[in-house]
């Protein structure tokens, strides 16, 4: 079995252009394979923006508030990612996947 890299951090939004930027770069930095984020504050309607600054997959459980809730799980873009399933709540504070990574399913 392949080891992989997680974290999880609470954000406290990541509207900003800047701070989403230098999340991105530690994240790469660090070689993160999965990072689960809290506390976005990302709408659906900023969904674009948010995924334009990562080139690997990213789902998230949006809210409709910009300064609170929000999660999101990304993977780096050198996974081997099969999608099973996805489960969001509408209040933005739950997500759950269900994937498959190297043939082990998470």
């Amino acid at each position: 079995m392949t080891s992989l890299n997680c974290i999880t951090i609470n954000v406290r939004g990541l509207r900003n252009l800047k701070k989403r930027d230098a999340l991105f770069e530690y994240l790469k930095n660090k070689k993160i394979d999965i990072a689960c984020l809290q506390e976005t504050y990302c709408t659906s309607e900023f969904q674009d923006c948010f995924k334009s600054n990562w080139k690997g997959n990213i789902f998230h459980s949006f809210s409709n508030s910009v300064h609170s809730r929000g999660v999101c799980i990304m993977f780096s873009e050198n996974m081997d990612l099969k999608v099973i399933n996805v489960h969001t709540d509408s209040d933005g504070r739950k997500i759950l996947l269900n994937v498959e990574i190297n043939n082990v399913y998470y």
